[in-house]
């Protein structure tokens, strides 16, 4: 062997047993997880629900109504007849900033890089630094690592998801470190990029209650992180100035929210979206935590094995209640509507058995030094898990709706907890895993085999309610920015009509006002967040003969009424693509009331035969790349 295959040898081998070997593999996966996004660019699936439909545009008109940093009173007039400067996003926020900076599709793809790679970077340095074993496993925490940062993260929220290891990596630095630097830039980063009503409010009060137990138990208040908290809470509420002046100071105008439905579950049937939470999680905050449920399930029974070779005094009424429970549990399944197999019923019944055996059998560690030991940090996380799941039960609750009603702030304001699940999820994976080999190194296979699995299965994901990348991306059913948007059919109809938008309102049926407004049209109908309430009830006047025929949405707008379209009663969704087929033979508008609200045209999806009286039609517009078929009518 020459010198120079020798050295070339000693490199190779030297970046193999290289401890950054892992972590840039991680990265390298992340990166590839982006990249068919990047490539495909225009052309690339785009999350349409809850995202193109709305939240997209919200930020673009924003951007483009030189009201950035309006005053309080302002209003930006594009939708809906007007609304409020104070119910658009913050201009502090990231996301804002880079979709006034940047082109829409720029801005977005840009967002989705970011929340990735920082979701990927803020585990791993959390897991690594702030739990037991952290280090001495080179793949075992990139990997955890990496299939979280896998996880269809929802884009509008920015890092609300994706940046809480940052986030809680900033935190516990603090308490350990004091204030430094790099305890300071995850918590103001956080804090300016990412939502507080999703997602920050609700973590600020688990880590308070985190430093009361902790000062408790060690009979010292933690001041450090105490302080941090207030920290983190001053800059959301910097961020978020405009939200608390819209809820407690500005008492001139109503929100839509008061009249949000106080129509919930009996409480019987609660155990359904309880149980669905514990297995499935939400959409808008997914952790695909399937895979995890195991390996939580064997780190338990493994805590079990050990706790019961060191006492055999069992209390039985705890087990018998443990016993009793996880039966409960297993009845309300059987019982319900929730689609589960009977693997994992058995595995969530098993755990909940295991952590009333765990309580039983007086679980070590409890002296002082010995509180935060991997056990008790799992079944801490475990507990939040349930109760998590258990708040958002109780939230569908119809009691709690109905006192939540009777109190506007109350009624505003979601029970997100569940956007904490995710990341609570995972740092489950990360510990229990550590945990398991700590145990048995026999179970290696095991752990790093459910990793892997893990991690492809996320790259592979796909999914209608989801922004994905890697290879589901390349799959996946949803339009892209041009198809959603479809700026050349949108183009040929302004041109056609010819005048100002901005002199002309337009109304939507069949198809989401957002993309009227993407591409420059002023509308009556419109998806927004808060909005007044004397506007919806003008704009119920155009819908309500609708309305009277259809209970089903009759009680979506009057109980929520956040999309405010034109609804019909023929119809059972809100969007439909070109060579639908549908006919509406019994529409039913009222004419009168869209024209008082500035309506001049309406742009359908399906075909109106017979035409409704007032309107006229002007043309029907399309192209091949866009999936929409737009007919025109004009108001008499």
């Amino acid at each position: 062997m020459t010198g120079s295959e020798t050295s070339y040898v000693q490199y190779l081998h030297k970046i193999i047993h290289s401890s950054r070997l892992p972590f840039l593999l991680g990265l390298i996966i992340v990166l590839l997880y982006i990249a068919p996004v990047l490539i495909q660019w225009e052309d690339a699936p785009v999350l349409n629900h809850d995202c193109l439909d709305s939240n997209v545009v919200w930020y673009l008109i924003l951007g483009q109504s030189g009201k950035l940093f309006g005053s309080y009173d302002g209003t930006i007039e594009q939708i809906m007849g007007g609304i409020s400067r104070n119910s658009f996003p913050s201009e502090f926020n990231v996301v804002t900033l880079l979709f006034t900076f940047f082109e829409p599709i720029t801005a977005y793809f840009l967002n989705f890089s970011i929340i990735h790679l920082i979701a990927f970077i803020g585990m791993f340095f959390f897991l690594r630094e702030f739990y037991p074993g952290g280090k001495e496993y080179r793949y075992l925490i990139p990997g955890v690592s990496c299939a979280f940062a896998l996880l269809p993260f929802y884009p509008p929220a920015g890092l609300s998801i994706a940046g809480l290891p940052l986030m809680l990596y900033g935190f516990f630095s603090l308490i350990r470190d004091g204030w430094r630097l790099w305890s300071l830039l995850p918590l103001i980063l956080y804090s300016f990029y990412s939502s507080g009503v999703f997602t920050g409010y609700f973590l600020l009060p688990i880590l308070f209650l985190y430093c009361v137990l902790i000062s408790v138990y060690q009979r010292k208040v933690l001041w450090r992180g105490i302080y941090a908290i207030f920290f983190a809470g001053l800059l959301f509420l910097i961020c978020d100035y405009r939200l608390f002046w819209e809820m407690f100071l500005n008492n001139s105008s109503i929100s839509h929210r008061v009249e949000f439905s106080s129509i919930g579950l009996p409480f019987i049937d609660t155990f359904q979206t309880g149980y669905g939470m514990l297995s499935s999680g939400q959409y808008h905050a997914e952790s695909l935590h399937q895979l995890i449920v195991p390996v939580l399930w064997v780190s338990l029974a493994l805590m079990v094995i050990h706790q019961l070779g060191k006492k055999r005094d069992i209390n039985r009424y705890i087990i018998y209640f443990g016993t009793l429970l996880s039966g409960g549990l297993i009845l309300s399944h059987l019982t319900s509507r929730v689609n589960g197999d009977l693997i994992t019923l058995f595995l969530w019944s098993s755990i909940i058995f295991f952590l009333f055996l765990l309580l039983g059998l007086h679980l070590k560690g409890v002296s002082k030094g010995k509180f935060l030991t991997i056990e008790w940090i799992i079944v801490g996380l475990t507990t939040l898990v349930f109760l998590f799941s258990f708040i958002y039960q109780v939230s569908t609750l119809d009691l709690f709706l109905f006192i939540k009603s009777q109190f506007f702030v109350l009624n505003a304001l979601q029970m997100r907890f569940y956007t904490l699940l995710p990341v609570i999820w995972y740092l489950i994976f990360g510990i229990c895993s550590i945990y398991i080999l700590e145990r048995s190194k026999k179970l290696k296979i095991f752990v790093y085999g459910v990793i892997l699995i893990q991690i492809i299965f996320l790259f592979s994901f796909q999914g209608g309610t989801y922004q994905t990348g890697g290879y589901g991306n390349l799959q996946d059913g949803q339009y892209s920015f041009n198809e959603f948007y479809s700026p050349d059919v949108f183009e040929s109809i302004r041109d056609e009509i010819g005048i100002n938008q901005s002199s002309y309102r337009v109304g939507s049926i069949g198809i989401h006002p957002a993309i009227s407004q993407y591409n420059g049209f002023y509308t009556v109908d419109g998806y927004f967040a808060n909005y007044l309430l004397q506007y919806k009830h003008q704009f119920r006047e155009i819908i309500a003969p609708e309305l009277n025929k259809s209970e089903r949405w009759r009680v979506y707008f009057d109980g929520w009424g956040s999309r405010a379209y034109i609804f019909s009663s023929e119809l059972d969704g809100t969007s439909y693509s070109k060579g639908n087929g549908i006919v509406l033979q019994d529409l039913d508008l009222n004419i009168t009331a869209f024209k008082n609200l500035g309506g001049k045209y309406i742009f359908s999806a399906v075909e109106i035969d017979p035409v409704v009286k007032g309107l006229s039609l002007e043309g029907v517009y399309s192209s091949e790349k866009s999936p929409w078929e737009i007919r025109v009518y004009s108001v008499q």
